[in-house]
């Protein structure tokens, strides 16, 4: 355990964490006072990983610092149980869809507030692609990460790589995923890559052929003209 930025981070070294070593952020800050909690959610973090959920995953479901009554152990454990009634409706996903639909809809609040976009900005354009990143994470198996979310959105337009509407999907949904961990909605295995060319793809430019040019005698000018094989162009 370690102090980062005021909340208790959790290290999980390789040989615990599946192959590779994984930091999370817990909910809950790093005060004297908080101990009880902080052992708690990482006994809960440990058992759940047991049962197949990502570290990211069950700390995505606690309750943060502000949500905890007088006794946060009990709400922890409360949260707990929650998580295995989802379980039990095949809701393994980081979220179920309510909680993203929640997700998106707090994303739009801020937009809107901010003064970033404008509510005609948000129906025109962002609607359309936070339909898409809803559909992505209603599935049996949905995404555990920003990057198996982007892959997900890049296969709707696997035919159009480069295309603006792909674009426009990629760049929207990184911006949710950076809003949610910076909001510590998300754990930070929902950070997207600075760089997201990989997701958008890249534009085939389709090579002009090359006519040889032939003089016309009629026009008197020069322009591109399919000729029969072995034809001189001065004819």
């Amino acid at each position: 355990m370690l102090n980062h930025r005021g909340h208790a981070r959790l290290n999980i070294a390789a040989g615990a964490g599946g192959g590779k070593r994984r930091q999370v952020l817990l909910p809950i800050p790093w005060e004297c006072d908080q101990v009880d909690q902080i052992r708690d959610a990482v006994v809960e973090v440990y058992d759940e990983f047991q049962q197949g959920i990502e570290p990211d995953a069950c700390v995505a479901r606690m309750p943060r610092a502000e949500e905890q009554g007088s006794d946060g152990a009990a709400v922890l454990r409360s949260a707990s149980s929650q998580v295995g009634r989802a379980r039990h409706r095949g809701g393994a996903a980081l979220h179920a869809p309510g909680d993203w639909d929640a997700l998106i809809a707090a994303f739009r609040e801020h937009k809107l507030i901010s003064g970033e976009i404008k509510p005609s900005t948000w129906h025109r354009v962002y609607r359309h692609h936070m339909n898409h990143v809803l559909g992505a994470v209603a599935v049996t198996a949905p995404p555990q990460n920003a990057k198996q979310l982007l892959e997900t959105l890049a296969r709707i337009w696997a035919d159009k790589p480069g295309g603006r509407t792909r674009q426009i999907q990629i760049q929207s949904t990184a911006a949710l995923l950076r809003w949610a961990v910076a909001e510590r909605r998300l754990g930070e295995d929902w950070e997207p890559p600075q760089d997201l060319a990989v997701f958008v793809g890249r534009r085939v430019r389709r090579k002009r052929s090359r006519r040889p040019w032939r003089w016309s005698t009629s026009l008197g000018w020069c322009g591109p003209s399919r000729m029969p094989a072995g034809a001189s162009p001065f004819n």
